[in-house]
């Protein structure tokens, strides 16, 4: 999975970032409660009120959050709710080392070349009149 880091200047990571198209939440989840000094992981229920937040969970007891900025973004941020000064790095290989699968990544495919047609097929209906 590709992660995007936030400060690379800083040799504790803090937050970063992943691509939510290949993920889940529910994914993201299950992978948050198989690392080692994880606990209380606590996911949105659906339809519920909410600051952009999907994901509660504590990490060596400091409360992090993963969060979607302005709350439609192709991006998941993982990271503490307040600043602190405990590097997340074992969280970060978790994620690394998760591997999407085949069918997930054949439905977005799907999905982006359904798009790409529709968007063809409009440019060439309005040229056409």
């Amino acid at each position: 999975m590709k992660i995007y880091i936030h400060d690379k200047t800083n040799p504790n990571l803090s937050a970063f970032n992943i691509d939510n198209t290949y993920v889940s939440l529910k994914t993201i989840a299950h992978i948050l409660s198989g690392i080692s000094g994880v606990t209380l992981v606590k996911k949105r229920k659906l339809f519920s009120q909410w600051e952009y937040v999907h994901i509660w969970f504590k990490y060596k007891g400091y409360n992090f959050v993963v969060y979607e900025p302005y709350g439609d973004s192709s991006l998941y941020v993982i990271g503490p709710e307040e600043s602190c000064d405990i590097d997340i790095k074992p969280i970060q290989i978790a994620f690394e080392l998760h591997s999407v699968s085949v069918w997930r990544r054949v439905v977005v495919s799907g999905i982006y070349l359904c798009l790409i047609g529709i968007w063809l097929c409009t440019i060439i209906s309005f040229l056409l009149n």
